[in-house]
């Protein structure tokens, strides 16, 4: 795979079918060393479609208070996005390496940077309709937290499906990671200061 020449329909296809139990999950994704670090890429990819989402919760703000529009600086949110997006593959680093499961590293990896990304994708659409005009906030912003929240149960079934945990362990692992990506999200914010 050509980092220039994703195809994200095979990729969307292959977190479709790993989530929902297929035993082919794996023909349509490079779950290698190689395919884990082209996963990276979905991380960057996933920064300006959270940066949407921060404009159009800005916005929104901004229109209540009565101020005029709020602008993020986009190079402080990108690393405090990095740091955020990065502690997910940290988080089952050591999951795997606490549970004796290292061989499931490159593949759980793989498949979490690219589900999360096809989320924020669309989260980030939602937010894009709104600051279009196109979609109200509201309607906006509850589909969203829905998906932010879809994030978990997809944690919760990768933990379970491609880290072959019970499903009592992958909730507990789950939450674990989300828990660290928001206490290390919180961590950069902080760091960086008042310019997001």
């Amino acid at each position: 795979m050509n980092p220039f020449e994703i195809d994200f329909g095979a990729l969307f296809t292959a977190c479709r079918k790993a989530l929902l139990g297929a035993a082919d999950w794996n023909r349509d994704i490079d779950i290698s060393a190689k395919g884990f670090r082209l996963s990276y890429i979905a991380i960057f990819l996933s920064i300006p479609a959270y940066y949407i989402c921060a404009i159009a919760i800005a916005t929104q703000r901004a229109q209540i208070s009565g101020q005029s529009k709020t602008l993020i600086a986009p190079i402080p949110f990108a690393c405090a996005a990095l740091i955020y997006l990065l502690s997910f593959s940290a988080s089952i680093y050591i999951i795997c390496a606490a549970v004796n499961k290292r061989a499931q590293f490159y593949p759980w990896v793989t498949l979490r940077h690219w589900s999360a990304f096809f989320c924020v994708l669309f989260a980030a659409s939602l937010y894009g309709l709104y600051l279009l005009g196109v979609m109200p906030f509201i309607a906006a912003n509850f589909a969203a937290l829905i998906v932010y929240l879809a994030v978990l149960l997809i944690d919760i079934r990768l933990a379970q499906r491609i880290g072959e945990l019970d499903i009592t362990p992958a909730i507990f692992t789950a939450c674990i990671v989300f828990a660290m990506g928001l206490s290390v999200l919180l961590i950069g914010v902080v760091q960086i200061g008042g310019a997001i």
